[in-house]
């Protein structure tokens, strides 16, 4: 168990993203075997894994180190058991990257005959996939699945036939879906403009975090023995409007008939890969959850995106009952983080709160996604324009869709405090690709026999991704007393302004202070004033 608790370890950030001392004390009760490590891992960049191994390595050397005599016969037999469990680390991290999910494996045959195979063995698509395979980046070995397609049909042996649906499974999982023909046609991996709304802000202002620091909204450092790394604490005002932003999203959308839908953060591997995210592998952004004395391993939601589909998994609908929309908040968990100075602070954190749209369509006159996703980008562009921000809707290039998008919008708001477009919402249609992996169905109006079933196609897209709207706004309408002007159509859903805010908690920046003499300092300068 010591072991396998170190493997763990060495494999999160504990080590290599956060130096504090007691992290640094756990890890040392970890790697003596003592004592119960809370198990939550994330799946990580070698580099990080790197990191943390040199620093594990460091702390063996010196307890070496620090009493230096001869060796005896029984310091070799030591010596060679270390680095036999350096060997057997090395071994699971690499096996750790190439993992498959075990959900595949026992439903082979179940997902092979849902995925779309006649697309890759048709010989007239060959040139075509391979060139769209290229621009999105994708690694398909298109010979080999074909060649496996072929064994298999010819197989009469039940158990080499099993073994090769295993594979081709594995494999048709990632192969990316369709790309959209005004996605296909933009030249290079940069995104084409669509769209632009208002004017950038002129003036001089602070950054967010800066000014949110100097007037105690924020906390974002100084958090190693309270919280994990990229943490934060909202405060007062910036609170209030997280709960406003919140707020004036749901109301937008049960306007346009979108159905509110709680959702759990805590959902299995097979969910987030059925979306179209890997668990596993060199760079990814999931936070797995690993439970002693328990097989079942799971993982932390990215987006509520993955909850809401999964809720749909085998479900069969009638043709008359869709479109449906269905909107949900939920904290979404990402275990990427970002080292560059434009992303410092909230700007990429490893979690936040969304406002998530997620909508399913049939699929009779092959338009209805896209018309489902239009109206989707339309109500981002609408809600965002009615906070009177500046910001532009770009058409993604395939290098950016990833495997299940078929076409995407991103918008990105002007940023005053960082002198930058930043992305604040998105919007995706994925055609089939969700609902073949998810068994999500609908029965035709037309249909003949009950059992004529198609697949359904999903839409999805960020109303509100509350961290990057908290930047947005502040940034672009913050005063130099603390204030934040803030739109007037997001008044009716904030509980004050929020100057009344401010002079309501007139002690809370000393409540961020980090130690006792600089909170009686903060105090004392308020009684003087």
């Amino acid at each position: 168990m010591a072991s396998k608790r170190l493997a763990f370890l060495r494999s999160s950030q504990w080590l290599g993203g956060n130096n504090n001392n007691a992290s640094r004390s756990t890890a040392a009760s970890v790697f003596r075997g003592g004592g119960k490590f809370p198990l939550i891992s994330q799946t990580q960049t070698n580099s990080s894994v790197g990191a943390s191994t040199c620093f594990y390595s460091a702390c063996r050397c010196n307890s070496s180190q620090a009493h230096e005599r001869p060796q005896s016969s029984d310091d070799k037999v030591k010596d060679e058991t270390r680095r036999k469990g350096d060997q057997d680390d090395k071994k699971y991290f690499k096996q750790l990257s190439k993992t498959s999910n075990p959900y595949w494996i026992a439903n082979a045959e179940a997902v092979f005959n849902r995925l779309d195979w006649n697309r890759l063995t048709n010989p007239k698509n060959k040139t075509a996939l391979i060139e769209s395979f290229n621009k999105r980046f994708a690694e398909v070995d298109l010979e080999t699945i074909c060649k496996l397609l072929r064994e298999r049909d010819r197989s009469t042996n039940e158990e080499e036939r099993k073994a090769l649906t295993e594979k081709l499974v594995l494999l048709g999982l990632w192969v990316p879906n369709e790309t959209h023909g005004e996605s296909e046609a933009i030249e290079g991996e940069v995104p084409k403009e669509v769209f632009r709304f208002g004017e950038p802000t002129g003036e001089s202002v602070l950054e967010f975090s800066k000014f949110c620091n100097r007037f105690g909204y924020l906390r974002d450092d100084q958090l190693g023995n309270l919280a994990y790394v990229k943490s934060y604490y909202l405060k007062g005002p910036l609170a209030e409007l997280e709960e406003g932003l919140i707020r004036f999203s749901l109301n937008s959308l049960v306007k346009n008939d979108f159905q509110l839908i709680s959702v759990p953060d805590i959902i299995y591997p097979h969910i987030i890969e059925s979306c179209g995210m890997k668990t596993r592998g060199e760079r990814d952004q999931v936070f797995w959850l690993h439970s002693e004395g328990s097989d079942e391993n799971v993982c932390l939601s990215g987006t509520a995106e993955m909850s809401i589909g999964g809720s749909l998994q085998n479900q069969v609908f009638d043709e008359e009952d869709l479109p449906i929309k269905f909107t949900s908040v939920s904290r979404c968990f990402r275990a990427e983080t970002s080292s560059l100075e434009e992303e410092r602070g909230l700007y990429r954190v490893h979690e936040f709160t969304k406002v998530e749209m997620f909508g399913v369509t049939a699929n009779e006159t092959g338009i209805e996604s896209d018309e489902l996703h239009q109206e989707f980008r339309r109500i981002e562009e609408s809600n965002f324009a009615s906070l009177n921000i500046h910001f532009k809707t770009l058409e993604m290039p395939p290098s950016e869709l990833g495997s299940s998008a078929y076409r995407k919008f991103d918008i990105e708001a002007w940023m005053p405090g960082r002198k930058m477009f930043g992305e604040i919402s998105s919007c995706s249609n994925c055609t089939d690709f969700q609902s073949r992996r998810l068994n999500i169905r609908y029965r035709p109006k037309n249909a003949k026999n009950p059992e004529d079933l198609k697949y359904t196609h999903t839409v999805n897209g960020t109303a509100c991704a509350v961290p990057r709207l908290l930047v947005t706004l502040v940034e672009n309408f913050q005063k130099p007393d603390g204030n934040v002007e803030l739109p007037q159509v997001l008044k009716p859903f904030m509980p004050r302004s929020w100057k009344d805010s401010m002079s309501n908690f007139p002690n809370h920046k000393s409540l961020f202070l980090r130690n006792k003499s600089q909170q009686d300092k903060y105090v004392h300068h308020r009684m003087e004033k």
